[in-house]
């Protein structure tokens, strides 16, 4: 059993030696991270415990870059809790994002950290129960503290966010307001992490974890819903999309619409594509209502 301390501790070469064919001089700082990835066990390592631990890397960066942004906002003087709709009291700043991301990155670190272990028990023949079972406890944390009903941990920006999600989901029986569309626009670009939640459950629940054994890459069940899982937020962005067209003819207009002009790829800020399906449905919209679709820089 290789040992976490075993590897943190620094190594001094004792004397002049030749490593992988460079010549060490003696009194040399020596990294070990060679001896992990020399490892026998590294390739079983790196396609379970990798895809497990990467979840936290797109949260913590998605969170990282909030920070950053409230930080450049606040600077600037840009209104962000009026335009987001956030209440100016319980709205968290950038030192309050930050104070949770690095709390969640030292957390997942740790985690990391206690399952360098590279070799079976040879007693038990398996791996240490409790290490393997970290990333998934740190799951069921996260989410228990996300829905926490008691007012601590920030619960007005959690509750702030459970009923932006909420309306994201049920897109098409809630008016389209800027934070929900922003969310979901932003689950679009964490679609890896929507897989990563697709791969705890068929790590932990289809196959031994005691084992590392991973067959989630040869399942055929699990490719398909692979590609599912990532369409997830799209739709969503769709589903937003149709329904505020919808609700702008009917409460908007007297029901009779001239036109409807439409960029097909926003240019301005960046290149923005719309949801997939998108021109399709507002185009047939259009057209019950006896409008004419225009669709520009085609």
């Amino acid at each position: 059993m290789y040992l976490v301390a075993r590897y943190l501790i620094p190594h001094e070469s004792a004397d002049e030696c030749t490593i992988g064919g460079y010549r060490v001089p003696r009194g040399t700082m020596l990294l070990v991270a060679g001896c992990i990835l020399d490892n026998p066990g590294r390739h079983q390592y790196m396609v379970t415990l990798f895809p497990l631990y990467s979840l936290f890397a797109f949260i913590v960066l998605h969170m990282l870059m909030y920070a950053g942004n409230i930080y450049f906002w606040r600077r600037y003087r840009v209104n962000y809790p009026f335009i987001f709709c956030f209440n100016p009291i319980t709205a968290l700043g950038f030192r309050e994002v930050l104070l949770l991301s690095l709390g969640l990155a030292v957390l997942a670190l740790g985690s990391v950290l206690a399952n360098l272990d590279m070799e079976l028990d040879p007693k038990t023949g398996d791996y240490q129960e409790f290490t393997e079972l970290l990333p998934l406890f740190l799951v069921v944390l996260v989410i228990a503290i996300l829905i926490c009903p008691f007012n601590i941990i920030y619960r007005p920006s959690r509750f702030f966010f459970l009923t932006c999600l909420f309306h994201v989901i049920g897109a098409p029986l809630y008016k389209v307001v800027l934070p929900d569309f922003i969310l979901a626009d932003q689950f679009t670009s964490q679609v890896q992490a929507f897989r990563s939640f697709e791969f705890y459950i068929c790590y932990y629940f289809s196959g031994n974890y005691k084992l590392r054994d991973n067959s989630c890459s040869k399942n055929d069940v699990f490719k398909t819903f692979s590609f599912i899982v990532a369409t997830i937020p799209y739709t969503w962005r769709l589903l937003q999309y149709v329904k505020d067209v919808h609700d702008l003819i009917h409460f908007g207009t007297s029901g009779n619409v001239a036109g409807f002009i439409c960029e097909a790829i926003q240019g301005v800020g960046g290149i923005v594509e719309l949801a997939p399906g998108y021109l399709f449905v507002v185009h047939s919209t259009i057209k019950k209502v006896g409008g004419l679709f225009i669709s520009d820089e085609v």
